[in-house]
C-alpha cells in the first residue's frame, strides 16, 4: 500500500493529467503554430437552409432559420483541410438581413489539427470579427480573431490572429 501511495505522489508530481485528451492544450499551454497570424482561403463546396432552396435561403430573413455548411481551406493555393461551419439567425435587423450566431471547425487534412471559431455574423454591411476559442494539435488553446476579407459567393479569405 504504502509503494502505491509513492507511486501515486510522483505521478501527481511529475503533472500526469487524466482530465486532458492527446492534442488538447493544457494549463496556458499552445500548440506551435498557435502563433502570430495566418492566412487561409476558404472556397465554399456545399451550403443550405434546411428544406429551403439555396437560392431563397438568406433572401427574406426569418429568426431561427440555419444555414449550414462546408468549405475547402488553402494555404498558398493548396488545400490544407475543410472547414465546417453553421449560422443561426438570431434577431432580424431588416426585411432580408439578421444577425446570426456563427459556429465553424477548420479541420486540417492531417485530421489532428484543428481551429475553433464563434461569434456574430450579420448579413449585410461590414463583416463582424469572430473568436478563435480553442483547437487541437499544432492549435491546442489556440486563442484570438478572425477576420473576412474579399467574400463573395465563392468563398474569400480569413485572417486569423492567436493572442498568447
Amino acid at each position: 500500500m504504502k509503494r502505491l501511495l509513492v507511486v501515486v505522489g510522483v505521478l501527481v508530481l511529475v503533472g500526469v493529467g487524466v482530465g486532458s485528451a492527446v492534442g488538447q492544450g493544457t494549463g496556458g499551454t499552445v500548440g506551435s503554430s498557435a502563433v502570430g497570424t495566418k492566412e487561409f482561403g476558404i472556397q465554399f463546396k456545399g451550403f443550405g437552409c434546411g428544406s429551403i432552396p439555396l437560392r431563397k435561403c438568406f433572401s427574406k430573413a426569418r429568426v431561427g432559420q440555419v444555414g449550414a455548411g462546408h468549405a475547402t481551406v488553402t494555404d498558398g493555393g493548396t488545400k490544407v483541410g475543410t472547414a465546417i461551419f453553421s449560422n443561426i439567425a438570431g434577431k432580424k435587423m431588416n426585411r432580408r438581413a439578421a444577425l446570426n450566431v456563427f459556429h465553424a471547425v477548420l479541420v486540417f487534412d492531417n485530421k489532428v489539427d484543428s481551429i475553433t471559431v464563434a461569434g456574430a455574423a450579420a448579413d449585410t454591411g461590414p463583416a463582424l470579427p469572430y473568436s478563435i476559442v480553442g483547437g487541437t494539435g499544432a492549435y491546442a488553446g489556440a486563442r484570438g480573431t478572425v477576420e473576412d476579407r474579399d467574400f463573395d459567393d465563392d468563398g474569400g479569405t480569413v485572417v486569423l490572429t492567436f493572442i498568447p
